[in-house]
């Protein structure tokens, strides 16, 4: 393959890597050489996959197979240096073709974008030690419900897992399980804790927190709807719910699925006016209401967690799993 490698692209601040058909490195300039601490002759002649990353290199194949390295989009690659630290990189690619059209190979433009994607990471601890101090400080108001909003964000998980989020997207799952009642901090401590049934004006009012935390944390920069987690997760596929009466995909899956572990975490565990319940009737619950007023796919998962005895705080006697 022939290519016209000038001064230009040597001077370059960017890295420039230039592969055959076979993902076989054939050009470098000297910067890329710098960013990953190799001579050209070291890099020259091997596949570019062996200096990525362990989960870059698993999905290279099907990158290569689509030939991503010749689409016009940028994408993100993560290499190994040879000190052994991660090059975190956008990637510019551009197809080489023939006199034929047939496909020769690709240029990359590689930009190092580590500083930039580790400066994201602290500002993401940063967020996710916001939003978990806004968990804390409404359970240090209401002793029968702490805890309440960690075991549902643990519960979460688990039926997110089951049903194939992606860790990104499991974890602002977690983050708004965490604060799906963080609204309650607007509800006076002697209704969250009266041992009576509510009078209608107080449930109003209890039920106008989902709207109130939505408010607060719509004001959080977060990477994920969480503010439309914590404003949908009463809400029903069926309509019934509030505080807008939302009706099936309307609602988002991450609200669907804190929807089902916060009714299960709820009627499993005591409040000022009952005692907990068996845990075969909250299964009931959603198992009688399933497809009608939550997510059929997340009640499945929810039950099958709890069967399976994933989580200590939710275990069934041997009389309800033989039910």
């Amino acid at each position: 393959m022939e290519f016209p490698y000038s001064a230009i692209v040597e001077r370059l601040r960017d890295g420039v890597v230039i592969v055959d058909e076979q993902a076989r490195i054939t050009r470098v300039n000297s910067r890329f050489c710098e960013a990953l601490g190799y001579r050209s002759d070291e890099l020259i002649g091997h596949s570019v996959v062996e200096f990525f990353d362990e989960a870059d290199r698993r999905d290279f194949p099907r990158r290569w197979a689509r030939r991503h390295w010749g689409d016009a989009a940028d994408y993100e690659v993560v290499y190994r240096r040879r000190d052994g630290q991660r090059l975190i990189a956008r990637v510019s690619p551009q197809a080489i073709t023939g006199a034929d059209g047939k496909f020769e190979g690709s240029l990359g433009i590689v930009t190092d974008i580590t500083d930039h994607r580790n400066l994201q990471e602290e500002h993401r601890k940063s967020l996710v030690q916001a939003v978990e101090a806004l968990a804390a400080s409404l359970e240090k108001r209401d002793v029968y419900t702490a805890g309440h909003q960690s075991r549902v964000a643990e519960l979460s998980v688990l039926i997110g897992r089951d049903l194939g989020l992606s860790p990104e997207r499991l974890e602002g799952l977690y983050l708004g399980a965490l604060v799906h009642d963080i609204g309650k901090i607007n509800v006076p401590s002697e209704i969250l804790t009266k041992p009576a049934r509510l009078t209608a004006a107080e449930f109003a009012l209890v039920k106008a927190h989902s709207q109130v935390g939505y408010d607060i944390v719509k004001t959080v920069d977060l990477a994920w709807p969480v503010a439309t987690m914590v404003l949908q997760h009463h809400e029903r596929l069926d309509g019934t719910g509030y505080p807008n009466g939302l009706t099936g995909d309307l609602i988002i899956l991450e609200s669907r699925i804190i929807a089902v572990a916060d009714v299960a975490e709820s009627m499993a565990n005591p409040r000022p006016y009952r005692a907990a319940m068996a845990l075969d009737a909250a299964l009931e619950e959603l198992t009688t209401r399933r497809g009608t007023a939550y997510d059929p796919d997340a009640v499945d998962a929810c039950v099958k967690i709890i069967r399976e005895k994933r989580l200590p705080l939710f275990q069934l006697s041997p009389a309800e799993l033989s039910d």
